[in-house]
């Protein structure tokens, strides 16, 4: 299959467009492919768990696809780069893991924390063909009809929100949901899979695990790298105000849990457009380029925590 031609960053209406469609629906076909069969005769909680998280993984990955697809349909000129059509892999950065945010010999420590870890893996699933599941999805091509229920989907509003920042960069910390215990960690990217912007190579900043993952399990940091016109720079966030939830590391480890604002960076010390209203206030105990925090289960402490490593918390886990 040639390479679609791209103009101005952007496909070319009429065939071009089809052929970015038809690329696009192999591709989520050979996801759904990698769907692991159930085996007949497999016993033990710890295998059925691991096999749900996979097709869980496998799922959500096809999915993000098709959102992708959709969003083609629907606009016929989809903002879309030779990095979405053409295999290509960032150049990893070096071995050497990021610098823990407060000094060296970080552990991560493990608390009880409701709300934030991610959802519990979901129920091992009915034993079920790849095939049958292929057959049960109709193809978006020739023949699609608007109206069906994938097609009233919108995308999660956090890719909106990034759009500008993908595919992300490899360095880029984050805060991914890790693979083996479902919580939120300190993270970096390392690459992007096969050119493909919504799935990545990340690796633990505790243990320098290395995992593939997707844009549904990462939340990007504030980027001080960035260009100054990036959603990403800190010259164009606002401060979360007094009062928010949010998704913050817990001072001395690498685990993100939930906590609320008990005072948002003295103004001037925090983020490049400060607390929307605030109107250059100071919250009560404010300290310059920290936030001041209440972790859920952590009784009355109220710990700092940087500025580059509170995050919303996520709406979706």
């Amino acid at each position: 299959m040639s390479r679609a031609r791209i103009v101005n960053g952007r496909l070319a209406a009429g065939a071009d467009n089809e052929q970015a469609m038809t690329q696009a629906w192999h591709q989520i076909v050979d996801t759904l492919r990698r769907l692991p069969s159930a085996a007949a005769g497999r016993t033990g909680n710890d295998d059925d768990r691991k096999a749900a998280i996979l097709e869980k993984e496998t799922l959500d990955l096809a999915l993000e696809r098709l959102e992708y697809l959709i969003e083609l349909r629907k606009g016929g000129n989809a903002q879309t780069t030779t990095e979405t059509l053409t295999p290509r892999v960032s150049p990893a950065p070096g071995d050497g893991l990021m610098t823990p945010p407060s000094g060296g010999g970080l552990k991560r420590k493990r608390r009880p924390s409701a709300g934030v870890s991610a959802s519990p893996a979901p129920a091992p699933v009915a034993p079920q063909s790849t095939e049958s599941v292929l057959s049960s999805i109709p193809s978006p091509l020739a023949g699609g009809r608007a109206g069906t229920p994938l097609s009233s989907r919108e995308p999660k509003q956090r890719r909106i929100d990034i759009a500008d920042q993908l595919p992300l960069r490899a360095g880029r910390r984050i805060a991914a949901k890790s693979k083996t215990e479902e919580e939120w960690i300190l993270a970096m990217v390392r690459k992007t899979i096969g050119g493909d912007k919504t799935r990545y190579e990340v690796q633990d900043a505790d243990d320098g695990t290395k995992w593939v993952t997707s844009l549904r399990s990462i939340i990007p940091l504030p980027d001080r790298e960035a260009p100054p016109g990036s959603s990403s720079h800190p010259s164009n966030l606002e401060d979360f105000p007094r009062g928010s939830s949010v998704l913050a590391l817990y001072p001395d480890t690498t685990s993100f849990y939930q906590a609320t604002v008990v005072s948002a960076p003295l103004p001037g010390t925090g983020m490049g457009l400060g607390v929307r209203g605030g109107n250059g206030r100071a919250d009560p105990g404010a300290k310059a380029g920290v936030y001041r925090l209440s972790f859920v289960d952590d009784g009355d402490n109220v710990p700092e925590v940087d500025r580059d490593l509170v995050v919303l918390l996520p709406k979706d886990k």
